[in-house]
């Protein structure tokens, strides 16, 4: 590495920008509003008209199939929580279950191999059993 493209700052360092402040404050607010005006990439300026002529739009309520139950696992249209990719990880359900879930295997096994192997069809009966 290049000592010379090493820069080193301080909290009270700040680097000059290229913003000439002095003409800033030199302008008066006719000549901001035109500015603005014919920049469009501006913001528009909120005055009484924009205010008028703005439109009050409500986000869309969460469907069923987007939303969490109070528990924190998404649900399916009809309310049932939905199931588990055979894929998750045990280290995946040991963060939401503790450190007791599936006890004696591996963190990087796949959840549809320790139902195999536990003769579960499912999650919640693997849960239920081990209650």
């Amino acid at each position: 590495m290049n000592a010379k493209t090493i820069v080193r700052l301080t909290r009270t360092h700040r680097r000059a920008g290229k913003t000439d402040w002095t003409r800033v404050d030199a302008l008066s607010d006719r000549q901001i509003e035109d500015a603005i005006k014919t920049d469009k990439d501006a913001a528009p300026i909120l005055d009484k008209s924009w205010f008028k002529q703005a439109k009050l739009v409500m986000p869309e309520r969460k469907t069923p199939e987007r939303s969490r139950g109070l528990d924190g696992r998404h649900r399916d249209e009809d309310g049932e929580i939905r199931r588990r990719n055979g894929n998750t990880l045990v280290r995946t359900l040991r963060e939401e279950y503790g450190n007791d879930f599936a006890r004696g295997y591996r963190s990087d096994m796949k959840l549809e191999n320790l139902l195999q192997r536990e003769r579960a069809s499912s999650l919640s009966e693997l849960l239920r059993r081990k209650r």
